[in-house]
C-alpha cells in the first residue's frame, strides 16, 4: 500500500501526521455502491491498525471522511445540499441520513 512506506518514515522520525482521504460510505453498504463501500471500509479497518501501530511513536494517523462529493456515482442522491446546510447548523450523524438510498 501507499500508505505504509510513508507511516514508515513518519514512525522512524517519532512525529508527524498521516492524513488519509476515506469515505462517509464506509459506514454501511448500500446497493448502489457496494464495491465501494467495502473498499473503504477495508481501508478504515487497514487504519485502524496502522493508528494504533504509530502511536506508540507519537505519530497520528487520521482518516478524513469528506461529506458527499458531486460525481457520477452521487449525482442522482440528495446528500450534498443536505450536508452543506448540516455542517453549517454543527455536524450530523451519517447514519442517521437517507437510510433508503
Amino acid at each position: 500500500a501507499l500508505i505504509t512506506p510513508i507511516a514508515n518514515r513518519l514512525e522512524a522520525q517519532r512525529h508527524g501526521t498521516l492524513a488519509v482521504i476515506s469515505s462517509v460510505a464506509e459506514d454501511r453498504g448500500r446497493p448502489s455502491n457496494y464495491l465501494y463501500g467495502s473498499a473503504k471500509a477495508a481501508l478504515q479497518a487497514f487504519l485502524e491498525g496502522m493508528r494504533a501501530r504509530l502511536f506508540k511513536a507519537g505519530v497520528h494517523c487520521v482518516d478524513v471522511r469528506p461529506c458527499s462529493v458531486v460525481t457520477p456515482m452521487t449525482a442522482a442522491l440528495p446528500l450534498l445540499v443536505d450536508c452543506v446546510i448540516d455542517l453549517a447548523h454543527g455536524g450530523f450523524d451519517v447514519k442517521d441520513r437517507h437510510t433508503s438510498t
